[in-house]
């Protein structure tokens, strides 16, 4: 029998599952999953899309109908980062990975976004992952300097995709 992999959005008995896997898919520190998962659990105009084979996770992405606070981002898209909704932080569990699954999430944002009255969608990423986002048409907006996980200071491709 095949699972199928749907996608929905988090829900408060996910929280657990989701902190696990945000470790292995994504090196994530409890400490820093933990009040990520419980901010968008109550904020208004945010979401963490799951994707789950029967009851367990593989995959997530977080969504804001609204970014703007980093100045960098607004230097970039100018007033679109007024009506285009943000994407960030999505992994899928490493054994999951090259089965569409990230492509699935994406789609499912974009449904979101949409419902949402998004004019479109941005994120930033490091540049290997650059090709999974423009296999599903994002297109290069520009760069800035970030900082990694780690703590260095690593260039950020910020990518957009228009409705």
């Amino acid at each position: 029998m095949v699972n199928i992999i749907k996608i929905r959005p988090i829900k408060l008995e996910d929280a657990s599952k989701l902190v696990e896997l945000m470790k292995i898919a994504d090196y994530r520190p409890e400490e820093w999953s933990q009040p990520k998962i419980r901010k968008y659990l109550k904020k208004e105009g945010h979401v963490i899309l799951v994707a789950h084979q029967g009851k367990k996770l593989v995959g997530y992405l977080g969504l804001k109908e609204v970014e703007n606070e980093d100045s960098r981002i607004r230097a970039l898209l100018g007033t679109r980062v007024d009506i285009f909704g943000c994407a960030e932080w999505m992994a899928v569990h490493p054994k999951q990975r090259g089965r569409g699954i990230a492509s699935s999430l994406l789609k499912a944002a974009e449904g979101w976004m949409k419902r949402h009255k998004r004019k479109g969608v941005w994120l930033d990423c490091r540049k290997s992952v650059m090709p999974l986002y423009e296999k599903n048409r994002y297109v290069l907006a520009g760069t800035y300097r970030g900082t990694s996980k780690s703590g260095l200071s690593v260039l950020k491709y910020v990518l957009v995709k228009e409705f």
